[in-house]
């Protein structure tokens, strides 16, 4: 994570996650080793204004539709701000339009 993260700085907003890029993986092991990894399988919008990138994406949290949401502050090439929002997909069956997430 340090190569993308600035392993000193890195202020995480997720209210789950402590600050810092050990933090970040310590989370991540505790949800795989929970039965709750999550598995990127797409990003279909990458946005970047400045020095903020946003990344919408698709993916599985347990197996389970999600969409993530990214939001990023870079500094000198590395990740030093992290905001993000999940959001499970229901079944096509289950929605109101048409429109899907992307």
């Amino acid at each position: 994570m340090s190569r993308y993260n600035d392993p000193v700085t890195y202020i995480q907003h997720n209210p789950r996650i402590g600050d810092g890029s050990a933090a970040m993986v310590a989370a991540f092991r505790k949800l795989d080793a929970a039965g709750t990894p999550h598995r990127y399988l797409c990003t279909p919008i990458l946005l970047d204004e400045g020095n903020f990138i946003l990344v919408a994406s698709e993916g599985l949290v347990a197996d389970v539709p999600t969409v993530y949401y990214d939001l990023s502050r870079l500094s000198d090439g590395r990740i030093v701000e992290h905001w993000d929002v999940l959001q499970t997909i229901p079944p096509q069956t289950e929605w109101k339009n048409g429109n899907g997430k992307f």
